[in-house]
């Protein structure tokens, strides 16, 4: 891939104002829940997760994608809100924000605990606060 490319940098940028969505709806959630907050979060994931898949960005793809999911049953009422989940939202908002920054679009970090705490979310496990 040419990191040159113009729809290449398009994306990183479009991906840095979803970034940038993200954080924000994720202290709007750290403050009240509301459904219309859970819309915005799956849109900024939604989004990146849709250009890293489209630019073979594997480990962006993969977390958003488990990230998608939770916010998906979130969003539908499969799965309560609860914030025990803020941490998780947390980190992987800043995974993604590392990958952003990364030359190498988070190629070299390893995202296994965080998609695993991400399933385990999906399935109903509570983690600690």
């Amino acid at each position: 891939m040419d990191k040159d490319n113009e729809i290449f940098q398009n994306f990183l940028i479009e991906m840095g104002e979803r970034l940038q969505d993200l954080e924000e709806g994720l202290d709007e959630l750290d403050q009240s829940y509301h459904p219309d907050i859970i819309n915005k979060l799956f849109r900024a994931v939604h989004t990146i997760k849709g250009g890293g898949g489209f630019f073979g960005l594997t480990q962006i793809a993969e977390l958003t994608h488990e990230f998608e999911d939770l916010l998906m049953k979130v969003r539908e009422g499969e799965l309560p809100f609860s914030k025990n989940m803020l941490p998780v939202f947390f980190s992987a908002c800043d995974s993604l924000r590392d990958m952003h920054e990364a030359g190498d679009q988070g190629a070299s970090l390893d995202i296994s605990k965080l998609c695993s705490s991400l399933k385990g979310l999906q399935g109903g496990e509570e983690l600690s606060e």
